[in-house]
């Protein structure tokens, strides 16, 4: 059976429901709740769970920055599907207010040098800006300076493997499906990739600098991601590691976190009264 796409009545009209509902289009930095229409009726939502530094900059700045996505298609709007969407944009909302990771950072009498580092390694913000062109603009720095990080590369990667791998993620040349045309060149020998052999996606992806996890999972024609990404392990490292902060059990604390949350979409969608026969199964890639 052919889907007819959404009309652009259709289309304004959701807007308008998700934007009262403080959901928003723009991806930007500050946008929290973000949503995404597509034409053939893909409804993307997502929700952002940033930890900020412990110190005010004049830059957006997170220690970790953790995302729940979920993905469906749907045949038609009706009084059923628009009641469906009501409910995923509640308890989404909901979800983000009711959980949280905690963090407690020690900066006091190290400030300076934080701010010093920072401004050696993170490129200057609009508001406004597109989070995906500034984080990449992050990773473009941080490549370049590579050569005031050496010392420190290496003891990141050898202290994140052991959370790495005791979260059953190991070295692959798989990549995830969004890569599947290939690493960038520039990136392509600075990035190491760790995952397993489970059907559904799950990846740890170690940069110069930075690093991203997420794991995919698919229920009940659903899709979900859970994930973060850092940009913040050479200021961990250098300046926190030798207080309180130990980075392997931050990561896996992180990945923990990040698994639970896919636990709790789960709930969300078997609590919700959904027709299998208003949703249609698709292939995410």
């Amino acid at each position: 059976m052919s889907i007819r796409p959404f009309s652009t009545n259709e289309i304004e009209n959701l807007r308008m429901v998700l934007e009262k509902n403080g959901w928003q289009i723009n991806a930007s930095l500050e946008n929290n709740f973000r949503y995404s229409l597509k034409k053939d009726k893909l409804i993307i939502f997502t929700i952002k769970f940033p930890v900020a530094f412990p110190l005010r900059i004049n830059v957006p700045l997170e220690i970790v920055n953790f995302r729940l996505s979920l993905v469906f298609k749907i045949w038609d709007l009706n009084q059923t599907t628009n009641k469906l969407i009501l409910y995923l944009l509640k308890m989404l909302r909901d979800l983000a207010i009711q959980i949280s990771i905690e963090h407690s950072f020690s900066v006091e009498g190290r400030e300076t040098e934080i701010v010093d580092l920072l401004n050696l390694i993170i490129p200057e913000s609009t508001k406004g800006e597109n989070e995906n062109t500034w984080k990449n603009k992050i990773r473009i720095s941080l490549m370049t300076k590579r050569d005031e990080f050496q010392e420190q590369e290496q003891s990141i990667v050898n202290e994140l493997l052991p959370a790495v791998n005791k979260s059953g993620l190991f070295p692959t040349f798989k990549l995830p499906w969004e890569l599947k045309s290939g690493v960038p060149k520039l990136r392509t020998s600075e990035t190491l990739f760790f995952s397993n052999d489970e059907p559904n996606d799950e990846f740890f992806i170690i940069e110069k600098g930075f690093f991203t996890y997420f794991k995919d999972l698919e229920y009940k024609k659903f899709y979900i991601r859970s994930g973060f990404d850092s940009y913040t392990p050479y200021v961990i490292y250098r300046l926190l590691n030798s207080t309180n902060v130990n980075l392997e059990l931050l990561v896996d604390n992180w990945i923990k976190f990040a698994r639970m949350m896919l636990n709790s979409m789960i709930e969300i969608i078997d609590l919700a009264e959904i027709n299998q026969h208003d949703l249609i199964q698709f292939n995410v890639e």
